[in-house]
């Protein structure tokens, strides 16, 4: 899909190669993905290049509920798009900012919705 606008690689070969592999049982959030125009976000733990896909926590701030760890196919993320008037823009954001930390503490501070549900630390 083409987008109007900026556009940003949200899983850049530096940042991925810091990922650990899927499989490693990592509790260490790396990547923080996130969508600016709805209430998504991915907290990624662990990669693999050759499927282009990761291992972490999902969450909807409209649904916090349903908040999961689970896998998530990368190449779907960037494809993803979002209207804005007559224009489609990048759906999905890497937040460059984010540092890594432990999966508990990433979730306490970006999914806060989630809070009570997840228990693992």
């Amino acid at each position: 899909m083409k987008f109007q606008g900026r556009t940003q690689n949200i899983l850049p070969t530096k940042v991925a190669a810091d990922l650990p592999a899927l499989g490693s049982e990592s509790h260490v959030v790396h990547v923080k993905l996130f969508t600016p125009y709805g209430g998504w976000t991915w907290l990624l733990t662990e990669y693999d290049p050759a499927s282009d896909e990761a291992f972490g926590f999902a969450y909807n701030a409209s649904d916090p509920c349903g908040a999961e760890l689970g896998y998530v196919s990368v190449a779907e993320l960037r494809s993803l798009g979002a209207r804005l008037g007559r224009y489609t823009v990048q759906a999905v954001e890497r937040d460059t900012g984010f540092r890594p930390c432990a999966l508990g503490a990433a979730v306490d501070r970006e999914c806060p919705g989630a809070r009570n549900l997840w228990v693992a630390r």
